[in-house]
């Protein structure tokens, strides 16, 4: 790769709002309570407006990768329906250090 070969991020198209019902592997995202449901579990949810700090994010995560039903792809859908929804590391923190008041 060149130096003239990279583009601009202006170049770039922004990315497309997630409407409701999307579907993240066996997550389905609910944009009229904010949560993400799973397909299997009887309407088990991980609210997305509980994610307030990165800590909450990470908190979320290990919580769920904890679940006896819950496999290796599940978590890496969660993983990325919450960068796809929340969008942690521009809301919540960059450059490993929590945003001032990064409460959404």
């Amino acid at each position: 790769m060149r130096i003239e070969d990279i583009q601009p991020l202006s170049a770039f198209p922004e990315p497309k709002p997630i409407r409701d019902g999307h579907v993240f592997g066996n997550w389905k995202y609910c944009a009229e309570l904010k949560v993400l449901r799973y397909r299997d579990r009887f309407g088990y949810e991980v609210d997305l407006e509980r994610m307030e700090t990165a800590a909450a994010v990470l908190d979320w995560v290990f919580h769920v990768s904890n679940k006896t039903w819950c496999s290796p792809l599940d978590i890496s859908d969660l993983i990325e329906a919450i960068r796809a929804l929340v969008n942690p590391q521009a809301s919540l923190c960059s450059w490993g250090i929590a945003n001032a008041g990064s409460k959404r």
